[in-house]
């Protein structure tokens, strides 16, 4: 199992903000008016027929399962190795993906708790390290943990602390360099109802 040291990995800070769910789209609805069916901004479209959804998880990762082949997902990615843990300092999570020219961003879900808080972060735009004749990139973001009088940082910190690790459910979303969907991965607690928050329909990582 690859195993990173922490403290060399610190990242600068990307975007800032906190996150509450459903996730807020800017410029447009959340992420749960965008899978609901219904038509809440009165503008004669629902779901992702309206504009306003289209950044919308459930429209850039929807659920495309309709038996037409052996894979339903957008870009059927490989997840070679994944590792995560919490400990004193917070939250971190080191992927290993087959290739290269990825993107990720992972959701923290708590569906138990505080009206289904969810928080977004992206990694790092670039890889913390790429194999030889970019046969596997390797991705590692680092979130420190912050009490509810801080402000979170998109990337950097988390409400979240360690004793609620099993309780939270984790949705990896993967994109290409321009911003494409290719694929998502949950585990954790729910990883059901956290696709019914997002609208989403993501791979299951069991062995976890």
């Amino acid at each position: 199992m690859h195993r990173l040291l922490r403290a060399a990995l610190l990242s600068p800070p990307l975007l800032l903000g906190a996150c509450g769910g459903p996730a807020e789209i800017e410029g447009g609805l959340n992420d749960a008016e965008c899978s609901d069916g219904l038509d809440n901004d009165q503008s004669g479209l629902a779901d992702c027929d309206d504009p306003s959804c289209e950044q919308a998880l459930a429209c850039r990762f929807p659920d495309d399962d309709t038996g037409g082949g052996d894979d339903p997902r957008p870009g059927a990615v490989e997840i070679t190795d994944l590792w995560y843990d919490c400990d004193a300092i917070g939250y971190f999570f080191d992927v290993t993906l087959e290739g290269t020219g990825h993107q990720l961003a992972i959701n923290l879900v708590n569906m138990t708790k505080w009206d289904q808080w969810t928080e977004r972060h992206p990694f790092p735009t670039t890889p913390y390290e790429i194999g030889p004749d970019d046969a596997w990139e390797i991705h590692y973001v680092e979130l420190d943990t912050q009490d509810w009088e801080g402000h979170i940082e998109l990337g950097e910190t988390t409400f979240f602390d360690c004793k609620e690790r099993d309780e939270l459910t984790y949705t990896l979303f993967v994109t290409d360099t321009s911003g494409e969907p290719l694929d998502c991965f949950v585990w954790g607690a729910d990883p059901a109802g956290a696709d019914a928050l997002q609208g989403t329909s993501c791979e299951v990582l069991t062995h976890l």
